[in-house]
């Protein structure tokens, strides 16, 4: 699932902004849906063109609403992939 939503990411943003390996010390349940279902974890960055980014919850975040055009698709385009595939 990772490899075949990072094809699609890159397909969609290019393959110079798709990077692979972030490490995070976040805390997710993720990992007990992956053990009964197929699916991959990424990330979405959302920080305007012409800022920096900062944390979720800070007063200072601001969000590029393109992002969710972006993220969207990703799901979208990889759902319908795996359907192919395994159909």
């Amino acid at each position: 699932m990772t490899s075949l939503m990072r094809g699609i990411a890159q397909d969609i943003v290019g393959q110079d902004r798709v990077i692979s390996g972030v490490r995070t010390m976040g805390g997710e349940d993720m990992s007990y849906f992956l053990a009964k279902v197929p699916g991959a974890f990424a990330f979405v960055g959302s920080a305007p063109p012409d800022k920096k980014g900062s944390p979720h919850h800070s007063p200072t975040f601001d969000i590029d609403e393109e992002s969710l055009v972006i993220g969207t698709e990703l799901v979208t385009r990889t759902v319908v992939r795996y359907l192919e595939q395994t159909s």
